[in-house]
């Protein structure tokens, strides 16, 4: 969580140091509490025929009166009208097309971050939001670092959150061919062999639904309701966080997309609690747990730990890919805790997708939130705990090959005082 003087930087860990070491240094640091005036972003990604395309089109063409700028990585995957074309244009040899509806489209074939600094420098003032769809762009992680790791975009865009479609007819092939590691022959080799191909596929369906701060569940009209409960399970048990919506034709209100907040410190409070909630981990009564072993700590939580306890290991098949969510209570040394998130981002630095948390800091009257994404943090000193409220500590770790929940609560545990 770093010392008072870094809480709010977004920090990239140096293991050898007791704080993590600014990598961002923009001018300003927006805390929960205040208002952000920069250009919000929202990366719109899902497998092909997923629907992006269609929810682009729409959102393009909605009557919301909102000025939007979609990059996208290849000129005509979004079909124009050619009767709302305005104005076309070059800007840094990328193709720009303006819309009569103040709408802005454009190509992005090389650099991502040029685009981006060429359209916050050069439109400055004539859009209200960014969308970026990131067909062939590989996964979200690269994209998602930029807003982080390149100054001048820190200082000018905040990253809104991540959206992911996923195509309710032919997902579970993906997510199951995931978890029963389909593909993996002995011998052989994920870089020469059509075996890589495939695994390359089906990792990159599961990495966007990782990444996801909202999934877009589409195509709903052709599966049966008991079958959108199953693939929705096997959603959440690759990502707790995401909210997941069902529709069809990517008929999604805008609202929905632009007003995310994934990255928002100020509301991984509230997303947490949902999360909560969604697992049924009310530590406010006994749990309804099935788990035969029983848990001896060496101090008490605000329910009863005299029954067998299972957590929610959020996995239903025994996937790759999967969320773990820790909850504790009671107060955390800050020197302790600070070294573990350190190292334990360093050691899992490729394969921790998202991670948000809330702790109660030894000596601090502030709650501190924060979040990754691999060994990018971000974390401020939020609103001060309640008078009479219980000092529990929420971290959600989303990520390949997680170790499991008993292993990741008691290292955690040995932070508190």
């Amino acid at each position: 969580p770093a010392s008072r003087q870094h809480r709010g930087a977004c920090s990239t860990w140096n293991p050898t140091r007791r704080h993590p070491v600014t990598t961002v240094r923009a001018s300003q640091v927006w805390t929960p509490e205040q208002d952000d005036p920069r250009v919000p972003a929202t990366i719109v990604t899902g497998f092909l025929g997923s629907g992006k395309t269609t929810l682009l089109n729409r959102v393009l063409t909605e009557d919301h009166n909102l000025r939007v700028a979609v990059i996208e990585n290849e000129f005509g995957e979004v079909g124009i009208d050619q009767e709302l074309v305005e104005l076309k244009e070059t800007l840094d040899g990328e193709d720009v097309v303006l819309l009569n509806n103040g709408c802005i489209c454009c190509t992005v074939r090389e650099d991502l971050v040029k685009m981006l600094n060429s359209l916050v420098k050069n439109k400055s003032g004539k859009f209200d939001h960014i969308l970026i769809e990131t067909t062939g762009l590989a996964h979200p992680q690269p994209i998602i670092g930029t807003f982080f790791s390149d100054p001048d975009i820190y200082e000018r865009v905040r990253l809104e959150g991540v959206v992911t479609l996923v195509d309710a007819k032919h997902v579970m092939r993906h997510l199951e061919a995931n978890a029963n590691g389909q593909g993996e022959e002995e011998g052989s080799s994920p870089h020469h062999s059509a075996f890589g191909a495939e695994r390359k596929k089906l990792d990159e369906v599961v990495e966007q639904i990782a990444y996801a701060d909202r999934v877009v569940l589409n195509k709903t009209d052709l599966v049966e309701a008991d079958e959108l409960d199953r693939i929705e399970a096997e959603l959440r048990s690759v990502n707790k966080l995401a909210e997941i919506q069902r529709t069809t034709r990517a008929d999604v209100d805008y609202k929905e997309i632009f007003n995310l907040g994934g990255f928002d410190l100020g509301r991984v409070e509230e997303g947490l609690l949902k999360e909560l909630s969604a697992s049924g981990h009310d530590h406010g009564h006994d749990h309804d747990h099935d788990h035969d072993h029983e848990h001896g700590h060496g101090h008490h939580h605000h329910h009863d730990h005299d029954h067998d306890h299972d957590h929610e290991h959020g996995h239903t098949h025994d996937n790759d890919v999967s969320s773990v969510s820790v909850t504790l209570e009671g107060n955390m040394d800050l020197d302790k805790i600070n070294d573990w998130l350190g190292f334990f981002l360093m050691q899992r630095s490729e394969d921790l997708y998202r991670l948000k948390g809330i702790l109660s800091i030894d000596g601090w009257t502030e709650k501190f939130i924060f979040q990754a994404v691999h060994m990018q943090f971000e974390g401020v000193a939020g609103k001060e705990w309640a008078d009479g409220e219980a000092r529990t500590n929420r971290l959600v770790f989303i990520g390949r090959d997680l170790p499991e929940l008993e292993d990741i609560e008691r290292e955690i545990r040995k932070c508190l005082v």
